[in-house]
């Protein structure tokens, strides 16, 4: 008997076939680790693009994707899609209410009164790079998450200070601080894998710990 889904992002889930009497298939779909006894069949790479101002991450109709201002799939963003603020995207809040918001790289460009925001017990994973401008306003109070798997990852913070715990999880994973990282009022800041190199910008932690997966290259940081 098939099981099949749609759309979704699987994370630690184990599909019981049922000694082979069960297929279960995911169709554009994301790994987000930890998946067995599931057929995946990926998602293509997407953008998208913040239209129309205050809104929720979670609603479809403020994503333009792939240029499309209609979001014909009703989708929002995945772990394999960029998502990009930018002069069109509006002025407001972009609020963060789901627990999990996830993209690849994420770019904030030309911005004109654009906040980004969302409470402490959410999520925001970036699997890629991160881009912050100076025109945003950051008062996201939840976890930053870096789950890249690959090398040549960047992070620009422009001045911005995280306000909650920020994590760099990723094995194979390498990120390159393009200027400063301030950590000063996380409860925690964290290399659990992969690899942070500095690049002699100044750091700023309350805490910072290195686990046995993490390799951190601080330079004259």
């Amino acid at each position: 008997n098939p099981i099949s889904a749609d759309f979704i992002t699987l994370q630690d889930n184990v599909a019981d076939n049922q000694g082979g009497m069960v297929t279960f298939t995911a169709n554009n779909a994301t790994n987000g680790g930890n998946v067995t006894g599931w057929n995946i069949i990926p998602v293509s790479a997407r953008e998208f693009v913040w239209q129309g101002g205050t809104g929720n991450w979670s609603d479809p109709s403020h994503w333009k994707v792939n240029g499309d201002i209609n979001n014909p799939s009703q989708c929002i963003p995945g772990s394999l899609d960029s998502v990009f603020f930018n002069g069109t995207s509006g002025a407001g809040a972009v609020t963060i209410d789901i627990a999990n918001a996830n993209c690849k790289d994420m770019t904030w460009s030309g911005t004109n009164g654009l906040e980004l925001a969302g409470g402490a017990t959410k999520n925001l994973n970036v699997y890629g790079s991160l881009t912050f401008e100076n025109n945003l306003n950051l008062t996201y109070l939840g976890d930053i998450n870096f789950l890249a798997t690959t090398s040549g990852k960047t992070i620009t913070t422009s001045g911005k200070k995280f306000l909650r715990n920020v994590k760099f999880d990723g094995v194979g994973g390498t990120w390159t601080l393009q200027d400063s990282l301030d950590c000063s009022e996380c409860q925690a800041t964290e290399l659990v894998n992969g690899n942070l190199i500095t690049n002699n910008k100044k750091v700023k932690a309350v805490t910072f710990n290195t686990y046995a997966g993490g390799n951190l290259t601080l330079g004259s940081s």
